[in-house]
């Protein structure tokens, strides 16, 4: 079980910063959870246990809250060790969410000091899903407004296959593959041409203003698939409807 416990000394009320403070161990990889700590102004169970009523020493469980609603199989180890939490953040996976009428799987849920990543069937569940989450930290444990902008990253990933080859993306493709070939053929010995392989198109991040490593759009053959097949690893920085209605609108126009 993952939990945290303060201890009231006297002082002023924040007991969690103050515990914190005094808990060089955990700097660095828990402030957003005892900034929203802060917030929480009643305390009961299931999730809190009042350890010592007198001495006002309360345990909190964060881990159970979240394994109850969204029955996560896999979550945080009790000892799990602090400098782990801070590379790799705290991971649930295999739980499940209701959305659309419909059961989306949420493969893995990882929380860190700076933001969550969520995996699920498409960007729309994940979505919902944090949109869920913090409706319900907030309804439950009072916790408080963002006190910045959000931003989201969208990455839908997909393997689609294709009704007709991809090389008529590129018109001059045919000319610069006897090129490549000319001398590939006669140093490796042989007569295969090499075959289209990805397509990617990037933000120009000095003229769009990001400063983070924005997702790509992605069209890159499958690893191990025979070449007769055109299937391929899709990635996209928008929701996956999107995405989807992109890659049809791509096939449309090579079989124009």
């Amino acid at each position: 079980m993952w939990t945290y416990r303060c201890y009231d000394d006297g002082g002023a009320p924040n007991l969690w910063q103050r515990w914190y403070d005094s808990s060089p161990d955990f700097q660095g990889s828990h402030d957003s959870i005892f900034e929203m700590l802060e917030s929480r102004v009643n305390w009961g169970p299931p999730h809190t246990e009042f350890l010592d009523t007198e001495n006002r020493i309360i345990e909190v469980r964060l881990t159970a809250a979240l394994v109850n609603r969204y029955g996560f199989a896999i979550f945080p180890a009790p000892n799990t060790p602090a400098e782990e939490i801070n590379k790799n953040g705290a991971k649930f996976q295999n739980g499940f969410f209701t959305f659309g009428g419909r059961r989306a799987n949420i493969t893995e849920l990882a929380i860190f000091t700076d933001g969550v990543v969520v995996n699920s069937n498409s960007t729309e569940a994940a979505l919902a899903f944090i949109e869920d989450l913090i409706n319900y930290v907030r309804s439950t444990y009072r916790f408080r407004d963002f006190t910045s902008k959000v931003r989201k990253i969208l990455v839908s990933q997909l393997v689609v296959e294709f009704d007709t080859r991809l090389v008529a993306l590129i018109p001059l493709f045919e000319k610069i593959s006897a090129l490549i070939n000319k001398e590939t053929g006669e140093l490796y010995e042989t007569p295969v041409v090499m075959d289209f392989g990805r397509i990617d198109f990037l933000f120009d991040k000095e003229k769009a203003g990001i400063n983070y490593a924005a997702p790509r759009f992605l069209i890159e053959r499958r690893a191990g698939v025979p070449f007769a097949q055109e299937r391929y690893y899709c990635s996209a920085s928008m929701h996956t409807d999107s995405h989807l209605h992109i890659l049809e609108e791509i096939e449309k126009m090579l079989l124009a």
